[in-house]
Parts: structure tokens; C-alpha cells; sequence
């Protein structure tokens, strides 16, 4: 298998955490979102689920003859085509079918407004904005503590092992450094109501296979400074 992905990029994280945690054997081949491999631009729109008429996106899968695009659609790929062989990962390829929908309603209500709140507090210019940008963020990860105690006291989502649920929202939580270097952003650590929250957080990054696949923040940091500090439209 092959992978095209960005190390920048926390939808690609995605799926090089999924096969990471499964132990897979993908070749990842770095794309410059910059500026993109011609080969990799002619390749994205032959991808199932590759946007029509879009720019090429990261990740892609090649799995044999088969491309697939889009990164929740990927690692819930990995994790149903291989999960089921990968013994003796630290992941939960069997999640019963109350687990699955649990996870598909924190993916959509806690996930959403997590991810959305990321990109709002860090490239909002004015005061007023990234105050609302960090208070609603925080309501998510508040939400987020609450889901996990509520579902199985953790330390991850559906317990002793990180699963899909737990994915799709953990790199934008990986890349809290930027909101802390940019917008002074941080989550209260003796705060009662974020207590799973941490506990989770640092669960996942203690995971040798999590850690192989994250860069140093002041990696992250350079790499969305034009995020935080856009620079002035010209003439």
C-alpha cells in the first residue's frame, strides 16, 4: 500500500495513525501542499471519493488498483479491510455495534465543532473572535471529557484502546501548540470538567506508534503561521 499524505496536515494524520496503530506496511510518499507533484495532481482525480473539479487533497490510498480519497473514509478502510488481522495492536478493531455509534456521534457533534473551532480561533485577526473561537472550543473539549467518562471512563473513548473514534479527532488536539503559541490558547489542567480530557490526551501521546507519526511543535508552529498571520492581500 502507498499513502500520500502531509506531515503538516491533521486530516492525512488520520490515516498515517490508523496504519501506524495497526502496524500496517504502507509506503507514505511525502506531498509538498505547496507545491504539489504534478504526478500526484494528475493521479487525485482517479481516486474514489477525489473532489470533482477540486485541487488534489491529501491523503490518498492506493491499495492495489484501488485509489481512495478523503481521510475518515480511509482510516475507517484500514481499520475494516485489515483491523480484523492486525493481532495484538494497540487499537480496537472489533467495537460493538452500540461502541460504532457512539463513536459516529462523537465524530459529528464533538469532532465538528473541535476542528472547526481550531481553524476559527487561530485565524481570526480580532480579539472579540478568538475569544468566542476559544470558548466554544473549549465547550468541545469539555464535551468531549464528558463523552469519554460517560462511555467508558477511559482513558480513551471506548476504553483500554484507542479506536477509530479517537483518530478522527486527536490531531487537532496534537497541534494545541500552535493555539498556544499564536493565540495563548491552553486547557486548564486541574479543571474537574477536563480531567478525561487530559487524561486522554496524554494517553494518546505516550503511544509509541502515535509519536512516530508527529513532528516537534515548532514544526507545527512554522508550518501554520500563515494560518495565524495571513499575510496582506496586494494590490
Amino acid at each position: 500500500m502507498e499513502l500520500f499524505s502531509s506531515r503538516i496536515c491533521p486530516f492525512a494524520a488520520r490515516a498515517t495513525l490508523v496504519a501506524s496503530l495497526l502496524h500496517l506496511d504502507v509506503t507514505l510518499t511525502e506531498i509538498d501542499l505547496k507545491n504539489k507533484d504534478p504526478a500526484f495532481v494528475a493521479l487525485y482525480p482517479s481516486a474514489a471519493g477525489a473532489a470533482p473539479g477540486g485541487a488534489a487533497k491529501v491523503p490518498v490510498l492506493r491499495d492495489g488498483d484501488f485509489l481512495l480519497a478523503e481521510s475518515g473514509v480511509i482510516a475507517a478502510y484500514l481499520v475494516d479491510k485489515y483491523g480484523a488481522g492486525a493481532a495484538g495492536v494497540p487499537f480496537n478493531v472489533a467495537p460493538t455495534p452500540k461502541q460504532k455509534a457512539l463513536s459516529a456521534l462523537l465524530v459529528e457533534q464533538v469532532g465538528g465543532p473541535l476542528v472547526s473551532n481550531f481553524y476559527k480561533l487561530l485565524m481570526n485577526q480580532e480579539a472579540e473572535g478568538q475569544a468566542l473561537a476559544a470558548t466554544a472550543l473549549l465547550a468541545a473539549l469539555e464535551a468531549l471529557s464528558k463523552s469519554i467518562e460517560s462511555c467508558s471512563g477511559g482513558p480513551f473513548f471506548l476504553g483500554a484502546l484507542p479506536s477509530l473514534a479517537d483518530i478522527m479527532v486527536y490531531p487537532w488536539v496534537q497541534r494545541f501548540g500552535v493555539l498556544s503559541f499564536y493565540r495563548g490558547f491552553s486547557v486548564p489542567q486541574e479543571d474537574a470538567r477536563f480531567r478525561a480530557f487530559n487524561t486522554w490526551a496524554a494517553s494518546m501521546a505516550a503511544l509509541e506508534e502515535v509519536k512516530t507519526t508527529v513532528m516537534p511543535d515548532a514544526y507545527y508552529i512554522t508550518g501554520y503561521e500563515s494560518y495565524a498571520n495571513p499575510k496582506p492581500a496586494t494590490a
